[in-house]
């Protein structure tokens, strides 16, 4: 069960502290930012570029969906608000991701 912080922007000390958190507990960090010049972006394990297309935020979720599926993600944060209300419109899914948590 690994973790995802999306749009880490420029919070690198933030991403620091989680990733350490989590690489205690045999964890890894995945970050995910539309922005390839996000500096936080690479102070995670790992870290994912992908193009975010406001007219089409679904594609968006999908693609959210199938990092988390490859990178074994079972926890989710965002860090910019108006991502908050996009998640949850498109809860249904990340259902199944939250169903392999043991």
């Amino acid at each position: 069960m690994n973790f995802m912080i999306l749009s880490p922007g420029r919070r690198c000390e933030l991403i620091k502290y989680f990733k350490c958190a989590l690489n205690e507990r045999g964890r890894s960090l995945v970050t995910l930012d539309m922005d390839k010049y996000a500096p936080a972006l690479y102070f995670s394990d790992k870290w994912h570029v992908v193009a975010k297309d406001f007219a089409n935020l679904e594609n968006y979720v999908d693609i959210i969906v199938d990092v988390c599926k490859k990178e074994q993600v079972s926890f989710l944060m965002t860090l910019i608000d108006p991502e908050l209300e996009l998640l949850s419109r498109y809860l249904q899914p990340f259902v199944p991701l939250l169903q392999d948590i043991r």
